[in-house]
């Protein structure tokens, strides 16, 4: 990437920072079935501040510190379709569909302790993972003419 002068054509980018932005959310009700294509929601969807923007790490996501719910009316409407009749859409009520809206965002890790294995530790400060037998990746590290590698996820040594 060369170095570039001054330019009429250049824009410098505003940081999208992390915060809570409006994203377009689609309704749904449990009510009925998610894959019935005959299910009509009106409206369809809208727009609902959610966190989004940029961390200054690819470790870090932008993540819910704080939300709330809000309740959304919409109306159901079903398609019928019956053999030797014309089609018809049918009326099936007002749902009341309560949906998170975020209030307030961080910076905060993507991998969580949660995400660790029984055989793994969680570092906070890297955001990662990582083996509780790091003597056996050390033996591991031996073995490779052998074909052995050391598979972090598993924190086993194994054949390629």
């Amino acid at each position: 990437m060369a170095k570039s002068k001054k330019s009429v054509n250049v824009i410098k980018p505003v940081p999208a920072l992390c915060e809570p932005e409006l994203q377009t959310i689609h309704f749904h009700s449990d009510e009925f079935n998610l894959n019935d294509p005959n299910i009509i929601y009106q409206p369809s969807c809208t727009r609902v501040k959610k966190c989004g923007g940029c961390c200054n790490s690819p470790l870090l996501s932008c993540q819910s510190l704080q939300s709330s719910i809000t309740n959304f009316e919409v109306m159901v409407f079903k398609h019928e379709i019956k053999e030797n009749e014309n089609s018809k859409i049918v009326f099936q009520g007002n749902y009341i569909i309560p949906v998170e809206i975020d209030t307030k965002c961080k910076c905060a890790c993507t991998i969580k302790e949660k995400d660790c294995t029984q055989r793994q530790s969680y570092d906070p400060m890297r955001c990662k993972c990582f083996c509780k037998n790091w003597q056996d990746e050390d033996k591991c590290g031996e073995n490779i003419s052998e074909g052995k590698t050391w598979n972090p996820s598993t924190c086993e040594c194994s054949f390629d």
